[in-house]
């Protein structure tokens, strides 16, 4: 899946455009194809994005992986026994179509629901970060409050240090995104057919 969904949490059900723990953290189940050297029936407790999904794919079929993905391929990694972690942190973000989105269809979000700017966030196996520049920063202590209901930037909080490093990460990650998107000739909003 894509993202995980609301089961009750925060008194909510289906999805929202948000970046909490009960949306992000979807399991990850790889069945590779006979042949490959694998650990069966191994769990495996690493963060992982869905940027590594093109160059696992591309792995899998023997396809040569181009230099501007992002991620690893997870096979790979799994077959060489996983050792190190291949991220500290996971970055993630929704919202802010340029205009050019009317709902997350077939069922999803109606303009009405969603961000109107772009929400971006961070998280490790400690803590979470969003940046929302409509709502307000959040950012939550996940090992005492795995559900996310004490926001740490909230009135009187106080920001640890590691929500001040997640919220620097997050900054140089936007600009990462920002130049590649320059790189590659991405422009925003275009979808490659008239609206």
């Amino acid at each position: 899946a894509d993202h995980g969904d609301y089961a009750g949490e925060k008194g909510m059900y289906t999805k929202t455009e948000s970046l909490y723990e009960c949306l992000l953290h979807v399991p990850l189940i790889i069945a590779p194809p006979e042949g490959v050297r694998w650990p069966r029936d191994s769990h495996i407790s690493g963060l992982v994005d869905q940027v590594y999904l093109f160059p696992t794919i591309l792995g899998l079929a023997g396809a040569p992986v181009p230099e501007y993905a992002q991620g690893y391929d997870l096979v790979s990694w799994v077959s060489n026994g996983a050792e190190q972690p291949l991220r500290d942190v996971a970055f993630s973000q929704v919202g802010d179509y340029h205009g050019s989105l009317g709902t997350t269809m077939p069922s999803g979000i109606a303009k009405a629901g969603r961000h109107p700017s772009l929400l971006q966030g961070a998280r490790s196996n400690e803590f979470s970060y969003v940046h929302d520049p409509d709502y307000g920063d959040e950012a939550y202590d996940l090992r005492s409050d795995p559900t996310e209901l004490v926001n740490l930037l909230g009135p009187g909080g106080k920001e640890p240090a590691e929500v001040a490093a997640l919220r620097d990460r997050v900054d140089r990650w936007e600009d990462e995104c920002i130049g590649l998107r320059d790189r590659l000739g991405v422009v925003p909003g275009f979808r490659g057919f008239d609206q």
